[in-house]
């Protein structure tokens, strides 16, 4: 959790927190507390607290990709890590159809740790960064963007079949977000 003073920022891994975090630095918020940002936010909120998702597509890619990296630094941020960590890795589609097999490995228990007054989409950025600081009365300087967007689903397998199934899987997320 990153506290800014005006507002506390807190969200799961691959949901564009660097994004967030540089355009923030960029329009002039400065930390005042800092601890990792993958950490939830703890007690009663004083200030406002953001969040970013993205959609549960690019999210199982970012797991199925980096995952076993640090598995470390995701302790006490993606509940059953134990769990995730041991989903098949032969591919991105064996990882997606192993996950679906888990009733009780949800994206949404992950997003759900994060609970926040404000959620962004990662698919939104950087518009939506900029439209929330300025609600918090920053003027949005001309800026040379530091990360180009990314766009996953050219790298994802978009077997109509697999996101149908993600979809059925969690659709409360699904709607949540607004990921139709």
């Amino acid at each position: 959790m990153i506290d800014y003073g005006e507002f506390q920022y807190a969200a799961p891994t691959w949901t564009g927190t660097q994004w967030f975090t540089d355009l923030a630095n960029q329009v002039g918020f400065n930390k005042t507390a800092y601890q990792f940002v993958f950490h939830p936010f703890v007690g009663p909120a004083k200030v406002i607290r953001v969040t970013t998702v993205t959609h549960p597509m690019n999210w199982l890619y970012q797991a199925y990709s980096w995952i076993h990296y640090q598995p470390s630094i995701f302790n006490g941020c993606i509940p059953k890590l134990g769990e995730w960590l041991n989903l098949n890795q032969s591919s991105f589609t064996a990882f997606v159809n192993d996950y679906l097999s888990r009733p009780e490995l949800k994206i949404d228990d992950v997003y759900n740790r994060y609970k926040a007054d404000t959620v962004l989409r990662f698919e939104d950025m950087p518009w939506c960064a900029f439209e929330f600081f300025e609600a918090l009365g920053k003027t949005i300087p001309s800026i040379e963007l530091i990360y180009p967007l990314l766009d996953y689903s050219y790298y994802i397998p978009t077997e109509v079949e697999i996101r149908q199934r993600v979809r059925r899987k969690e659709p409360e997320l699904h709607e949540k977000y607004e990921y139709y």
